[in-house]
């Protein structure tokens, strides 16, 4: 048991601590938070506390990295919302004497856009495009039993004629029963900066310090899945009004226990599977953030709510999920994983 590396461990998450909290979505370089994996878009956007062998959540938390991964391409693709669309695609190196590497690169791409001056002239078109590249380190400590693991990031951001860099590191533990059916993480992730703003600018991270617990029932095939997030900052909610037809309408009223339920409630994600054999499962989520922000008061929908399901074929799975993000449609999510040395 190696009590130096838990010690170094806790000092970086004290340490982390002291840094400046930020809101969801008033961080730049907000596209780090996408759910860039099927699977975690189907347990409603983010998990952290899931370990399997094609490193579904690997990629977002290091110390998931799996031992038998060597060889494992793993590539995704996300539909978002109003044209835009996502990928990611990583490799494990599998198991070394200084621990387990994924490498990963992500990307956002916004589309198109028409370029018009002042007076609506219409000067031709540009694009915007954001992606990272992300190398990732796992070591096993305790038997095995706890995981630590840590990712650095290289960001690019383009949009228009503006350009940005920036370096991000998340830190992150992960600790598992003996009986394999529960399962806890804390990671600390976007802690860094911009190295070049847009325009001269410097604009900060969204840190989030996320905790999830997921936990398997011993005789039927159901795992629950509870995700904490933004644990750095308590205030989430935001002003709403009663309709969007009036800039001017008084705020909705509240008592003072559905203000704190609220905003209790938009810093947890809910998730369930059902697996009824080890080559299939399917998933229900639950994202009450993003139902609060995105839905339409007259108009619940099943916005905030996502399903997934995947198939293992071999050396071969597949996963596909769908979101529902705002009124005005679903986006689709795919992800394949396929080991080359596996036989």
């Amino acid at each position: 048991m190696n009590y130096r590396k838990i010690k170094l461990l806790l000092l970086l998450i004290i340490a982390t601590f002291s840094l400046q909290a930020q809101n969801g979505g008033t961080g730049t370089y907000s596209f780090l938070d996408l759910p860039y994996s099927a699977k975690m878009t189907g347990l409603g956007g983010k998990n952290v506390s899931i370990k399997n062998e094609y490193n579904s959540f690997a990629f977002y938390n290091p110390s998931l990295i799996n031992t038998d991964t060597k060889g494992g391409v793993n590539i995704s693709y996300l539909n978002y919302v109003a044209g835009i669309n996502a990928g990611m695609a990583s490799y494990s190196v599998g198991d070394t004497k200084y621990g387990r590497f994924l490498g990963t690169i992500q990307y956002v791409n916004y589309g198109k856009f028409t370029e018009a001056n002042q007076y609506g002239d219409i000067l031709g078109s540009f694009s915007a495009n954001e992606f990272a590249l992300i190398g990732g380190w796992c070591m096993p400590i305790l038997d095995s039993l706890i995981t630590i693991g840590a990712n650095s990031k290289f960001i690019f951001s383009q949009l228009e004629q503006y350009t940005s860099f920036g370096l991000a590191f998340d830190i992150g533990a992960y600790y598992q029963n003996e009986s394999g059916n529960t399962s806890t993480s804390l990671i600390i992730r976007n802690i860094g900066s911009q190295l070049k703003s847009y325009n001269n600018t410097n604009e900060p991270l969204a840190m989030d310090i996320i905790w999830g617990i997921s936990s398997k029932l011993e005789h039927a095939p159901f795992r629950f899945s509870a995700t904490f997030h933004y644990l750095n900052n308590y205030n989430l909610a935001f002003a709403k009004k009663k309709s969007p037809s009036s800039l001017y309408e008084p705020e909705e009223k509240r008592s003072k226990f559905n203000k704190i339920s609220d905003e209790i409630m938009r810093h947890i994600i809910l998730g369930v599977e059902f697996i009824p054999s080890k080559n299939f499962y399917i998933s229900l989520g639950y994202n009450h953030k993003r139902r609060q922000e995105m839905t339409d008061s007259e108009r619940k929908s099943i916005t905030g709510f996502s399903i997934g399901t995947g198939i293992k074929v071999k050396k071969l799975n597949f996963d596909y999920s769908v979101a529902k993000y705002h009124l005005a449609g679903l986006s689709h999510h795919f992800s394949i994983y396929y080991n080359i040395f596996r036989k």
